[in-house]
């Protein structure tokens, strides 16, 4: 416990800093160096992107409410390392579920809309998503569709990071369906 205790340690932090919140992805931008954070419950739903530069201690404001996808909570994220850019979609707000994919380029903090026209997965929240680099995608599983589908789901989708096209995966096992795990 004593070398424990001597690793924790809060962080005198530098700059304006984010509200608290909830929910939210956080992610580490290695070649920059600092802590993504991006969407946020805490009193209300937002959609602001910050950074928190692990040098210096320091939070900075990338991209302001709404300047890209809607104020959001319960969404999921992968750092997209091949493209230096943060995928976000799905997710929910006190108005509904979301079935929206976008990408926030670490570099120009700019966010781009790549929510393709076809098939996607139903609008959901409180699901997961994780980053294949092998295969250059990512791929989403489970979350509640409550108003559009079953809750809990158990389906599985890949999205083409270079096409930015969805495909649902059937796989002849998998496990059972599942909401925020």
């Amino acid at each position: 416990l004593g070398a424990a205790q001597k690793l924790k340690k809060e962080l005198e932090a530098a700059g304006q800093k984010p509200a608290a919140r909830f929910g939210h992805t956080l992610l580490l931008d290695a070649p920059r160096r600092r802590l993504i954070v991006f969407a946020v419950q805490a009193g209300g739903f937002f959609s602001d992107v910050w950074a928190f530069q692990l040098d210096s201690g320091e939070w900075r404001q990338l991209a302001a409410n709404e300047a890209g996808p809607s104020d959001r909570y319960g969404h999921s994220a992968i750092l997209d390392e091949a493209r230096g850019r943060m995928v976000i979609s799905h997710g929910f707000t006190d108005a509904g579920r979301f079935d929206d994919t976008w990408a926030f380029d670490l570099a120009t903090h700019r966010w781009t809309n790549i929510t393709p026209s076809g098939t996607r997965p139903l609008k959901r929240c409180l699901h997961h998503a994780v980053y294949d680099a092998a295969n250059n995608q990512m791929m989403l599983y489970g979350g509640c569709a409550s108003g559009f589908g079953p809750c809990p789901l158990g389906d599985l989708w890949a999205f083409d990071l270079n096409r930015h096209m969805w495909a649902e995966r059937t796989p002849a096992t998998r496990p059972s369906p599942r909401q925020h795990f």
